[in-house]
């Protein structure tokens, strides 16, 4: 293996693999440790480039091979020579990283030469430390930040940018072009009285703008004129024209539990001539036609990586274009939720709408679908409700020290302990739970685990034993 490529000033040492050009290590010298502690974790860069039928085509910077390196007295800069390489074939991109040593600082600067037809996510990941860093957009990170705030989170430390592909001659299907310049050219046709399709019609109206500065319209269908208006049209939930056009929307809730239950869910992404249809299946509990308004926003680059403006990965386009579009999608999983439970994780009311509107953005499920019971935690009490059986079986609740017993107060399903050695309580819950499963579930969820401690025993003064299940 060939000697490393060096840099080095009286605050830092900095090795660079000739191979891959992998950063190997950056040692602080003062601080007497490197930041880079095991070999496994040595970066470069990663290139997101998303295909027409892949979204997660990545091209790893460790898998390519090092083309040249060029050293000055405070700077090494690496150059990768397309073609670079993924398990989805090769593309015409040049990567150039340049790291300088400036002061108390390092300089960490990414150009990538994108000669692909596709617009590309850049991901410059140079080493990954145990804290978490944001770096400016330009890819310059300092690394007295990692230095000072080097503890135990375990992240990467990246910069995304969104690299525009340069221009080429027009292949296949033509793209329809929605801003100009900065200059609008489409308008958003919403269906009439459809609110889910105006929510998702302001969604592509801010991130259109954030993209290229140009507000589009919000238009109710029959508002727009015939043989007028504007150039492209983007049609948001079940319009007419979709109908017109050939094009069926996802609609239907049938509660009933079958196994093609989740299958009615999902959106469509579609092109006619200069008219593009984003719609989906908003009966009942379902999100479709705002999944497809965030799903086409990612074809135009956009991710929502977390919740609010920080966990967002907007590009800057002056023109926004959309190629030829045949999307139909469902979901895999009809059970796509996280909760954040305020009991648990101290949040503000404004946090929780935040993660509220994170999840439409990433395709989680309404939190109650209705379909199938919602997976959940320790809460027993639900098992047995204490508003039907309190009454007429109190021996179903548990036991304090002085032999009373109990059920919570305030959300008493959720607060309240069962006697885990009456046997009888095992007949009872699973005669519910049989009854939930063959039937529409009476409330959200069923679960079978122990609650979370609240001082009072499960069983009788003398018994902690779950019952006998012969």
């Amino acid at each position: 293996m060939s000697a490393p490529y060096r840099l080095e000033n009286e605050l830092y040492r900095i090795d660079v693999e000739a191979d891959a050009g992998r950063l190997v290590s950056v040692l602080d010298k003062k601080g007497g440790c490197d930041l880079i502690t095991d070999p496994a974790l040595a970066e470069n860069f990663r290139l997101l480039l998303p295909l027409p039928d892949v979204e997660c085509n990545y091209i790893d910077g460790r898998e390519q091979k090092l083309s040249a390196c060029d050293a000055s007295a405070d700077s090494l800069t690496l150059t990768w020579r397309g073609p670079l390489t993924s398990g989805y074939g090769a593309f015409d991109l040049d990567v150039v990283l340049r790291i300088a040593l400036a002061g108390e600082a390092i300089e960490f600067t990414c150009e990538v030469r994108n000669d692909a037809e596709m617009t590309m996510m850049a991901r410059l990941a140079c080493w990954r430390t145990e804290c978490p860093i944001e770096q400016e957009d330009a890819m310059v990170g300092n690394v007295l930040l990692c230095v000072a705030l080097a503890v135990c989170c375990g992240c990467s430390l990246m910069s995304d940018a969104s690299v525009e592909p340069r221009a080429q001659p027009q292949t296949g299907a033509r793209k329809l072009t929605l801003v100009d310049d900065g200059l609008k050219r489409a308008a958003i046709i919403v269906a009439v009285g459809d609110e889910h399709a105006r929510e998702a019609a302001e969604a592509l109206q801010k991130y259109i703008e954030k993209m290229s500065g140009a507000k589009l319209d919000i238009l109710e269908e029959g508002q727009e004129g015939a043989g007028q208006g504007p150039e492209v049209r983007i049609y948001v939930g079940h319009t007419a024209a979709a109908k017109e056009n050939g094009i069926t929307v996802p609609a239907g809730h049938d509660p009933s539990i079958r196994p093609d239950a989740f299958e009615e869910e999902g959106y469509i992404l579609k092109t006619r001539g200069n008219n593009i249809f984003i719609g989906g299946n908003a009966d009942g509990p379902y999100l479709g036609t705002i999944y497809g308004a965030y799903a086409f926003l990612e074809k135009l680059g956009c991710r929502f990586y977390f919740p609010g403006e920080w966990g967002e990965v907007v590009p800057e386009h002056k023109t926004v274009t959309v190629p030829d579009l045949d999307v139909e999608s469902s979901p895999d999983f009809p059970l796509r939720h996280i909760g954040l439970n305020g009991g648990w994780v101290p949040t503000t009311a404004e946090e929780q709408d935040t993660y509220r509107d994170w999840r439409k953005k990433v395709g989680y499920e309404s939190k109650d679908v209705g379909t199938y019971p919602l997976v959940g935690d320790g809460f027993l009490g639900i098992l047995l409700p204490p508003s039907e059986f309190w009454e007429a079986h109190p021996e179903y609740y548990a036991m304090d020290k002085k032999g009373q017993r109990h059920i919570g107060t305030g959300d008493v399903n959720h607060t309240t302990m069962l006697c885990l050695s009456n046997p009888d309580v095992f007949t009872q819950v699973l005669q519910n739970l049989k009854t939930a499963f063959a039937e529409k579930p009476v409330s959200g969820f069923r679960n079978l685990l122990t609650s979370s401690s609240r001082g009072i025993r499960s069983g009788s003064r003398d018994s902690f034993s779950t019952p006998s299940r012969n």
